[in-house]
């Protein structure tokens, strides 16, 4: 069912414990696939991105409308899912700073099991992410998930990869969870006009318009 806050429930996203093939919907040969992490869940967030704004005729026969329609809907959730793979990286990597944790309120990153894969990780935080805020392409992402673990080496066990994906899921939640009162969601603030401000991440009026 739909959480309180009136987001429909993420789901669990797909193991990651053994290579499998190429599944329904992957990119064609034509569209090499990037064995970089980053380059690849980018890659999967432009074409949900471009997916979404396909206006395919639903189940009902009518046309269905974007997800997350218009330019600063879209920013906001391309920014969640690179924010969600930026700690996914720097957290199983020990490295750099976070932004969970870093901003007032924010939680910190869950513990991380040890060997986990980084590379994992970072799928788990952008199949979760993108999975919440474009629910009608979960199958789709799935097979993302499925064609990203296919091209993992045989080196990677199969417990280096779920722990990977479990904590990447972990932090895409805990991201979700952060931003979703920050005031993007109509039917919950309706009541509550945008409110600009001089903080970091708030919009500031232009003083001449």
């Amino acid at each position: 069912r739909p959480s309180d806050d009136g987001r429909e429930p993420v789901g669990a996203v797909p193991d990651c414990a053994a290579p499998a093939e190429p599944a329904v919907g992957s990119r064609s040969q034509e569209h090499p696939i990037p064995t970089d992490p980053i380059l690849f869940w980018n890659a999967v967030a432009l074409e949900t991105h471009r997916r979404d704004f396909a206006f395919d005729i639903g189940p009902d026969g009518r046309v269905q409308q974007p997800e997350q329609g218009g330019p600063t809907r879209t920013s906001r959730a391309l920014a969640i899912v690179h924010i969600a793979m930026y700690d996914a990286w720097n957290g199983a990597n020990a490295t750099g700073n976070q932004y969970l944790g870093a901003h007032a309120g924010a939680p910190a990153l869950p513990a991380l099991p040890a060997g986990a894969s980084a590379d994992t990780a970072v799928a788990g935080a952008a199949a979760t992410t993108l999975r919440a805020l474009f629910a009608r392409q979960r199958a789709w992402i799935d097979a993302q998930v499925a064609l990203f673990c296919a091209q993992l080496p045989g080196s990677v066990t199969a417990a280096q990869r779920n722990d990977g994906m479990a904590f990447g899921n972990a932090v895409g939640m805990l991201l979700l969870d952060f931003r979703a009162g920050d005031g993007s969601d109509p039917r919950l603030d309706i009541d509550k006009p945008y409110q600009p401000g001089h903080m970091p991440g708030q919009h500031r009026e232009d003083p001449y318009n």
